[in-house]
């Protein structure tokens, strides 16, 4: 996995996934991973987990893509397959947050 490194560039805001760190209902550290501003997933391997809902979502696995830390600003920069293959021992179950329908109530 590529280090994390604190950049001064200019990204657009759909490269970028912002990763907030939360407590879930029982005290646990987890996090959620926004691109945009639309929450994509709360894990506690937030980069696998949204790197997988955006690739499951139709994008290109090629795509270079950067993930920010909320709280300290520090950035990795990688692609969205090399995000999707990283794995990290015992991190629990992955909630993927889904959008509305775009079929109405289906």
């Amino acid at each position: 996995m590529p280090n994390w490194v604190t950049a001064n560039h200019h990204a657009r805001p759909d490269d970028v996934v912002i990763i907030h760190h939360i407590t879930d209902r029982r005290g646990r550290r987890k996090f959620l991973a926004a691109l945009g501003g639309r929450a994509i997933c709360v894990s506690r391997n937030p980069m696998t987990c949204a790197a997988r809902a955006l690739l499951a979502e139709g994008r290109d696995p090629t795509m270079p893509i950067i993930f920010r830390d909320a709280d300290d600003g520090q950035e990795e920069k990688t692609t969205l397959a090399e995000a999707a293959q990283c794995q990290l021992p015992d991190l629990g179950s992955v909630v993927r947050l889904r959008g509305p329908s775009s079929e109405g109530n289906a």
